[in-house]
């Protein structure tokens, strides 16, 4: 989908835990890493793979021996009768960083050696060679990465003979915030990775609720869901809670997920809960504006007016709330559809938006 030189896509950053080592989890299944691999790599050689040879290689012995926020995945899969490895680098900062390029040389440096060491070498007719890697960084931060991919880009020309001389890699790099939803969208239904990628992509807790129950129907029927299922669990857990902290939920107050057997229920009864809690405080703040305005009218069927209209205007206010958190900012001219209704139509409107997916259905 891009050269090892152009950017991509990147999701939210300041990720939790959890969520780290959900995606850990996800991608150390082979049927994960395959959709990714098929869905966002698009170079010919992709279509010589033989996925059913995917196998992982232990890294323990290389990772070990460098930053702990280097979370790395390596694939051994058969490519047109030799072999590939897939070096995947999982990058959960905010920001992008410069020296990746340098890190990313290190570790398959690291990997070539113990290759060599374990004897993991192709036999040719050349001597034992390594085998053709691909280093693939998943960045999942907010901010573009604007940074080169290759690693003499590094180093500081002082002469251009001496150029030639210097170390020459580039990596894949993925970034999962420049994905376009509609290319997202058309991909979901066949590749669980890119609906995924789209909860990753939501921004209110209805739009996340939704994609989940999709991605979740996605990986029921994958050969690997029994494994896949308790680490898109964790991983959606992350994600979740994020967004819900964000918008003032107290994290007390929202459940875990081991895995999405019973997210419909649970996170709609979760969400109904919160949103009940705003609708109820906002009418009482609504009544006692409109108790506080008829009193300043002196007159009885002011104070009961008031009530009304303080009450109507308290359940415009949850309205108004649930519906941004639903589907985020509404123009306008929305806004002002929704403060022509009255008390009854509001209410109903208050009725509709857990199962509503779009606006209009609300109305």
């Amino acid at each position: 989908m891009h050269d090892a030189t152009r950017s991509y896509p990147s999701a939210k950053g300041g990720h939790l835990p959890n969520h780290d080592a959900g995606f850990k989890k996800i991608f150390s299944q082979p049927e994960a890493i395959e959709k990714l691999i098929r869905g966002f790599v698009s170079h010919d050689w992709v279509e010589k793979i033989d996925f059913s040879t995917l196998r992982l290689l232990p890294t323990e012995k290389i990772s070990n021996r460098l930053d702990k926020r280097f979370h790395d995945i390596v694939w051994r899969v058969n490519v047109a009768g030799s072999e590939l490895l897939v070096c995947l680098m999982m990058e959960f900062q905010s920001t992008p960083n410069r020296y990746m390029p340098q890190r990313m040389m290190t570790y398959v440096g690291l990997l070539m050696e113990h290759l060599r060491e374990t004897k993991q070498m192709i036999d040719t007719d050349k001597g034992k060679l390594f085998p053709p890697i691909l280093p693939f960084v998943l960045y999942s931060g907010q901010q573009p990465w604007n940074y080169s991919c290759e690693v003499a880009d590094l180093i500081y020309e002082m002469d251009p003979a001496l150029s030639r001389f210097s170390p020459r890699m580039a990596f894949f790099l993925l970034q999962m915030k420049d994905l376009k939803e509609e290319d997202l969208a058309e991909m979901s239904p066949e590749n669980f990775v890119a609906a995924l990628f789209r909860v990753e992509h939501a921004r209110t807790a209805g739009v996340i609720l939704e994609r989940a129950i999709e991605l979740h129907a996605l990986v029921r029927q994958a050969p690997t869901a029994e494994t896949l299922l308790p680490a898109i669990g964790a991983w959606f857990d992350g994600v979740f809670r994020t967004t819900l902290t964000s918008r003032g939920v107290d994290a007390a107050r929202i459940p875990r997920f081991e895995n999405l057997e019973g997210e419909k229920t649970m996170l709609a009864e979760t969400l109904g809960n919160i949103l009940d809690e705003r609708h109820e405080k906002g009418l009482q703040e609504g009544e006692a504006r409109g108790i506080a305005k008829g009193r300043e009218e002196g007159e009885a069927r002011g104070i009961a007016k008031g009530r009304e209209e303080g009450l109507r205007l308290g359940a415009l206010s949850s309205l108004l709330k649930l519906v941004e958190m639903k589907f985020g900012v509404i123009e306008d001219a929305d806004k002002d559809r929704l403060s022509q209704l009255n008390h009854e139509q509001i209410t109903h409107a208050l009725s509709r938006i857990l199962t509503a997916t779009t606006f209009e259905e609300i109305l």
